[in-house]
């Protein structure tokens, strides 16, 4: 059996943290990327918006001209009412698919909450795994009790080393 110095324990330890953090880090990019989709949706929203804004302006036009028809036929006042009508329709129609497709922050905040829970469930059962290492290490002598203190009382789950 071959003696296992303090240092190559802890170039081991430095190289699972590595890896923990690494896959932190990808989690991490992964949140970015959806969020950045998130924005994405928001820029779509903003241009349907925008487009809407458009046809308002648009509507207003017509509103003025109907002012003005008004004024020389009161007979077409059907027609022009039923075509408001249908656009609006078709507006309510745009404003409710919007509305259904959109996240909502409470929903945004439910995931990251979920998310972090797992997040430090993984960092515990790996601070566990760590522990149990120093433990069995410090039974078959290759650490001293005070390297095996120190090393126990190092972050992020502290212990006595006991």
């Amino acid at each position: 059996m071959r003696n296992v110095s303090t240092n190559e324990i802890l170039d081991q330890m430095n190289s699972r943290f590595e890896q923990v953090d690494k896959k932190f880090y990808e989690i991490l990019d992964q949140m970015n990327s959806r969020f950045d989709k998130v924005d994405q949706r928001f820029e779509q929203v903003d241009q349907r918006f925008e487009r809407i804004d458009q046809r308002f302006e648009q509507v207003d036009k017509r509103f003025e001209h109907s002012d003005q028809r008004f004024e020389q036929v009161d007979e077409n006042f059907h027609e022009i009412l039923e075509a408001v009508h249908e656009f609006s329709s078709q507006v309510d129609e745009r404003f409710k698919r919007i509305e259904t497709t959109m996240v909502t922050k409470s929903y945004l905040d439910d995931k990251l909450a979920d998310l972090r829970g797992d997040l430090v469930g993984l960092a515990r059962k790996g601070n566990e795994k760590f522990s149990t290492l120093v433990k069995t290490l410090r039974k078959k002598d290759f650490l001293s009790a005070p390297e095996t203190s120190n090393i126990l009382a190092m972050e992020p789950f502290p212990s006595s080393g006991k």
